[in-house]
């Protein structure tokens, strides 16, 4: 059997075992169809390899042969896990949006670790995802065609379930459009919002008519639990500026999120002046006490009333 063909196979059993009635084999979908996603990008690999496999090794050595010429040759026995796949299409250019691939593999990472209530849920929404995945490598890195690959029947099943769980989440999220949110910020985060319990998106308000983001109660409708307000905003805002603070800090520059003075939450947006949580913002008559310079976050914090010059002075005088 060939790689790609183990690939299609994965997927189609994973398929298979999602519309099953047995919900012993709900955790055995996830499993089959992340594994078939991932086989799909080592296919794309073994394409790329000179010699049919040595992209798909996880350590590659240069040789050179009797005439000096040199070559890759695969070392060990091992292969490229998932940071070895994702590094190898940076390298060779390969533009690919892993975001849908780590949804569904932390969705069953959760589902074999942590828990399996809502499993049939969190299934829906993992092969939602995957489905995206698949459909861009399948068209997109590979060139070939989905329901010739996969199969009328398989194929229409993840275009069905895509269908049924992009509803639902739209519905689940159409009760949050009533709130006024205290800043855009926490709006952008809103749509970041992933259940603190099991990580489903399917987060919807208990009262869809509430308007105030201070009165807002909300349930996972995956594990139907009231999932806690702060911890959904301080992690939607952590992934909603996740990749800006990365590269704040791996490049330099401001970071785009800090600490509340007001709530002690990492909800602070600085490009929009207040808190996502509680709505904080910086008082406009917050200067330094000496020479009237606008006082930072951090200064505000310090409660001394002095930019970090004065207050580093005030210090070393003390």
């Amino acid at each position: 059997m060939s790689l790609f063909e183990n690939a299609i196979h994965s997927i189609q059993i994973g398929v298979e075992d999602f519309a099953s009635d047995d919900p012993r084999r709900i955790i055995s979908a996830v499993r089959n169809v992340q594994a078939g996603m991932l086989l799909l990008c080592k296919e794309k690999l073994r394409r790329l390899s000179p010699d049919g496999e040595v992209l798909l090794m996880q350590k590659i050595e240069p040789i050179r042969d009797s005439t000096g010429s040199l070559s890759l040759k695969g070392s060990g026995t091992n292969t490229v896990d998932v940071q070895g796949i994702k590094e190898r299409f940076r390298s060779l250019g390969i533009s690919f949006d892993w975001n849908d691939v780590d949804r569904v593999t932390k969705i069953r990472n959760d589902m074999e670790h942590m828990f399996y209530k809502g499993g049939e849920a969190l299934a829906r929404e993992a092969v939602s995802e995957a489905f995206l995945a698949i459909r861009e490598l399948l068209t997109s890195i590979l060139e070939e065609e989905p329901v010739g690959a996969l199969g009328a029947a398989c194929w229409g099943a993840l275009l069905e379930n895509n269908k049924l769980f992009q509803q639902e989440l739209a519905a689940c999220r159409s009760t949050l459009d009533t709130i006024e949110w205290k800043t855009n910020g926490a709006q952008i985060a809103a749509d970041e919002f992933l259940c603190p319990g099991c990580g489903s998106k399917l987060i919807k308000q208990l009262a869809p008519d509430n308007a105030k983001q201070d009165e807002a109660q909300f349930v996972c409708a995956a594990v139907g639990e009231e999932a806690d307000t702060e911890a959904l905003m301080v992690s939607a805002i952590d992934e909603a500026y996740g990749a800006d603070a990365y590269i704040a800090m791996t490049d330099g520059g401001e970071p785009p999120v800090g600490t509340c003075p007001e709530c002690g939450n990492e909800t602070y947006v600085f490009s929009e002046g207040g808190c996502a949580l509680c709505g904080f913002e910086m008082p406009d008559d917050a200067a330094c006490a000496l020479c009237g310079e606008r006082l930072t976050l951090d200064d505000y914090e310090m409660g001394s009333g002095l930019c970090g010059y004065h207050r580093w002075m005030a210090e070393k005088n003390d």
